[in-house]
């Protein structure tokens, strides 16, 4: 979107809402296949009007990009099993590539899938058929990109994802876990979640209609459902789980609690649900496109962290240009992907410190600051006396600090500091 429109904020976010709505449109034709098509429109309506998705329509996140080659993935691979159809297996591979390139949750498909077809007998044989092969073959192919590069780099994007687990903190969190459990009314909604959980109850109790071929596509669904839920559960109770790390859940979730609801002469509750998420819509956007809103529904805590950078970004930028900086300079990722965004057109490149020399991130691979960079630095410092950076220079001038009123009582500060002559550490020029 920023190709033909621009890189403003709003052609920056703008991908995340047609994203939303090419998966509404994919899990309309999931639940059209699957059940009906009243119950594929009522899956799409409801997947759109979800809390968090009409959230992350306003932010340009990986998880929409994943949840968009999910749902293709998820469409494709169930025709694969009806037909074992090449078309369809290639366009299921290509999503499952493209949704690891997106993020790498994209793997849960793969586990789903394979649990499914082991786990259903009459589908066995297509695990060993030509479909399957072309689906992980493109799917390799369109990911392999990636895997070279880590291959060169240390493994350094396999080595944060597995460092977000966070297995060597506390461990065996029970409070962790509730709190994870809770975010899920929020992800997907009160009403719906509580209705998965009921839904998927019944259905494993009724051994009977378990095993019934009229409800095969239930099963079809909750196995894209349960194993990701029961992954993010216990990732939670073992150390911590962001909400969304069971995002991809919901994409199968949806239609089949929509057909549960209906099944179950519990449809008014579809209703109810979108009036409710709607409210909670028209509640979130009035907070954000009028003026003083925030402030006086008492929120401003909650908006803290995305206001003000626009003002930082333009106080630093009038101070690089006041001085003949070879470099930007920042210790904290946040301040350093604000102001890549809002500090610019600069003259000297944005860098970041990277404390340890090992990269844990990606500005700590890709924009360290490197000893030709460090004859005069402009350091953007998110503490006011950061002394263990200040000794790899030969000398350190605080300038001025830089406060944006952020809400009620709310404020952030940032330190500038002139540094001069980078003694440099380690090997690499850094």
């Amino acid at each position: 979107t920023t190709l033909p429109f621009g890189d403003g904020e709003t052609f920056i976010r703008l991908s995340s809402p047609l994203l939303h709505a090419g998966t509404s449109f994919v899990i309309f034709k999931i639940g059209e296949r699957l059940y009906n098509a009243p119950t594929g429109a009522w899956a799409a309506i409801t997947f759109a009007t979800l809390p968090s998705v009409f959230f992350s329509s306003g932010l340009i996140t990986t998880d929409v990009p994943l949840l968009f080659f999910w749902s293709i993935a998820l469409y494709g691979f169930h025709k694969v099993l009806e037909g074992q159809d090449l078309k369809w297996a290639a366009i299921s591979g290509a999503a499952i590539g493209f949704g690891l390139l997106s993020k790498y949750a994209m793997v849960y498909f793969i586990l789903c899938a394979a649990l499914y077809l082991v786990s259903t007998k009459n589908r066995r044989a297509i695990l060993i058929s030509p479909s399957v092969g072309v689906i992980v073959a493109l799917a390799f192919l369109i990911f392999s990109p990636n895997i070279i590069w880590n291959a060169t780099a240390g493994f350094a994007t396999f080595t944060h994802t597995a460092s977000n687990a966070n297995w060597q903190g506390d461990m065996f969190n029970l409070d962790k876990m509730i709190d994870f459990i809770v975010g899920q009314l929020g992800v997907f909604g009160p009403i719906l979640f509580i209705a998965l959980v009921v839904g998927l109850l019944g259905l494993v109790r009724d051994k009977q209609r378990n095993t019934h071929d009229s409800y095969e596509p239930d099963r079809f669904l909750l196995f894209f459902t349960v194993p990701i839920l029961a992954i993010a559960i216990s990732q939670a109770f073992l150390s911590r789980a962001n909400a969304n790390w069971a995002a991809t859940a919901y994409v199968a979730a949806t239609p089949f609690t929509i057909t549960w609801l209906a099944r179950t002469r519990l449809h008014w509750l579809r209703a109810a649900s979108l009036a409710l998420h709607l409210s909670l819509a028209a509640f979130l956007y009035t907070l954000v496109a009028v003026p003083g809103t925030i402030e006086s529904t008492g929120m401003s805590n909650s908006f803290k962290r995305v206001r003000g950078w626009d003002m930082i970004g333009d106080a630093v930028l009038e101070a690089e240009k006041a001085g003949a900086y070879t470099a930007i300079m920042a210790d904290d990722r946040l301040v350093t992907a604000e102001l890549l965004y809002y500090a610019r057109p600069s003259n000297a490149p944005i860098t970041y410190w990277d404390e340890d020399l090992h990269p844990a991130h990606h500005y700590e691979l890709t924009i360290p600051l490197h000893v030709e960079q460090g004859a005069r630095v402009l350091f953007v410092a998110r503490y006011p006396n950061p002394q263990d950076i200040f000794e790899h220079f030969e000398s350190a001038t605080p300038l001025h600090e830089i406060t944006v009123i952020t809400g009620v009582d709310k404020s952030r500060t940032v330190y500038l500091f002139e540094l001069t002559n980078y003694k440099g550490r380690g090997a690499d020029g850094l």
